[in-house]
């Protein structure tokens, strides 16, 4: 699979999109994808890569990001304590602020996919997040 990206990278000039390369190789664009997936997980990088950080190119690693131990710990019960509140609340606040939190939708999105106007999913989220402080106070 990277050898025919290669190759139509040097045809087009630029990376051929997955289904290009699903038209060359004669497989699904979902095939395309799954490669590239597992080909990913082959060449993970290393933890102490240097990264840019945006700050007057200053380099840290993805390691220094982690945090210390302790903090690790910290989150991941911050996380812990997020995911309870959150199942206390009904289905349908459950699956719009995962949406919009988790995979990154927009209102518009969040409200197309479920048949919502965009304008009735913000009220939804705004009062969802209410009541999970109003729980978290408690």
């Amino acid at each position: 699979m990277q050898r025919l990206t290669d190759s139509l990278t040097g045809e087009y000039g630029c990376s051929p999109t997955a289904a290009q390369i699903a038209e060359h190789a004669g497989i699904t664009i979902e095939q395309v994808l799954e490669a590239r997936e597992a080909y990913q997980a082959l060449h993970a990088d290393s933890l102490d890569r240097p990264r840019h950080s945006g700050e007057a190119g200053e380099q840290t690693s993805l390691l220094e990001t982690l945090g210390t131990p302790d903090a690790q710990i910290g989150h991941a019960f911050e996380r812990a304590a997020l995911d309870s509140l959150i199942e206390t609340l009904d289905d349908r606040d459950r699956t719009i602020l995962r949406l919009y939190y988790q995979h990154e939708l927009t209102q518009a999105q969040v409200g197309r996919r479920l048949g919502y106007f965009q304008m009735h999913v913000s009220r939804l989220l705004r009062q969802a997040t209410e009541r999970l402080t109003l729980a978290a106070a408690e």
